[in-house]
């Protein structure tokens, strides 16, 4: 087909007929019962897409058959990141196309020219394994953001404008990733204005810093399962958000009883797999001693914008210990634990301070004698540590 371009200029990127695709899209036959991307989403270009979930929702999947359904329409190339390149392997690929491959949508895709996929250097080509023929062109290319440096000088992508992040919250998140995959979102797209970028992840942390990265921190906290929400960041990048799932009222009354058969305990860390909200540590909340001493209640921590106050106990039965409360303002004899390297005043000290009395906070920190009056005070605190542990790397 014949292509239009923004500005009549191939340089900024093809024009999509996004009613096209969808129309396109919906002939494939998604089950009503899983996960579709234009259930949650306006898909347009020009902006992001971030889906968060349990597992096994089916938006990888899904968002993998419409961005194939664009290849197919306009040839346009997809590329599938992952955080470092040897998570992209053929037993990988094996899994990722598992569902694509069992209901043949490939053969839809491609007229009944193919039935099934082959993966060759972290490339993925359609193939017929009756007749053995391949496509020459692949439909979707593997990106790690680990080769990002190696690949700046010489990728040459000029209409790889569907971008798939796959599990981009994971464990061995470092801080200022988000530069790393900004550098290799300009590394593709250049000056297209036609790119949309999806990032997928299959968590429910509430407190991942990609979230403060991206501006919407404080609008998450806000997000439930089945909602999704549209943000502008400050400087106009557009960011739209899907919390992929179902609160307790909208969940199906077959999966409340599937709950009930496998998963019915109290513990909030079972809310993501049960799908019924964000996951959260039970923490050691305040004890209930009979005459508690306060000793000290100048000590804070600032994080993610919140301020938590950390008041320092004594009693006879648990000796010192500390209550986190959450709070609103601080006093002139504030001391405050902060991440920022450029400190604002004498009273704010960068990750836990260096004073005598700074190190035996922390020290009963180690010592697991740190209480809060809510799982929330607790949630923060144990994402300020790990903010940390991941500046370090």
């Amino acid at each position: 087909m014949t292509h239009q371009y923004y500005e009549n200029n191939p340089r900024y990127g093809i024009i999509y007929d996004w009613a096209l695709i969808k129309k396109e899209f919906l002939k494939l036959g998604i089950p009503k019962d899983v996960y579709n991307p234009y259930k949650f989403h306006k898909v347009v270009s020009g902006k992001y897409i971030m889906d968060i979930s349990e597992r096994d929702t089916g938006k990888t999947t899904n968002w993998m058959l419409l961005a194939m359904t664009i290849n197919k329409i306009y040839g346009s190339e997809i590329i599938y990141i992952r955080e470092r390149m040897e998570m992209i392997t053929p037993a990988n690929s094996r899994e990722l196309f598992k569902t694509i491959l069992a209901f043949h949508y490939v053969e839809k895709l491609t007229d009944g020219q193919y039935n099934s996929i082959r993966y060759n250097s972290r490339r993925w080509f359609y193939w017929n394994t009756e007749t053995g023929e391949e496509a020459l062109e692949p439909f979707m290319m593997g990106w790690g953001l680990d080769e990002n440096y190696n690949k700046k000088s010489s990728a040459q992508l000029p209409d790889s404008d569907i971008i798939i992040f796959d599990e981009f919250i994971s464990p061995f998140n470092y801080m200022d990733e988000i530069v790393t995959f900004s550098d290799s979102l300009k590394t593709i797209i250049r000056e297209r204005e036609s790119p949309l970028i999806v990032m997928l992840a299959n968590t429910t942390e509430l407190h991942s810093h990609w979230f403060k990265e991206y501006e919407i921190y404080d609008y998450i906290q806000e997000l439930q399962p089945g909602e999704h929400r549209e943000y502008v960041s400050s400087g106009g990048t557009i960011i739209d958000v899907g919390f992929v799932g179902n609160s307790e009222k909208t969940m199906s009354e077959h999966r409340k009883k599937h709950n009930a058969m496998f998963f019915g305990f109290k513990n909030p860390k079972l809310n993501a797999i049960r799908g019924g909200g964000w996951a959260m540590k039970i923490y050691q909340h305040p004890y209930k001693d009979k005459e508690p001493e306060s000793i000290l209640q100048n000590r804070y921590i600032r994080h993610n914008g919140v301020l938590l106050r950390l008041e320092l106990m004594y009693s006879e039965e648990h000796h010192y210990y500390i209550v986190v409360h959450r709070a609103y303002e601080i006093q002139d004899d504030s001391i405050v634990y902060c991440l920022d390297t450029q400190l604002e005043s004498f009273q704010y000290k960068y990750k836990w301070g260096t004073g005598k009395i700074d190190k035996k906070i922390w020290q009963l920190y180690e010592q697991n004698k740190w209480t809060y009056v809510s799982n929330m005070e607790g949630s923060l605190v144990d994402d300020y540590i790990k903010s940390i542990k991941m500046m370090k790397l």
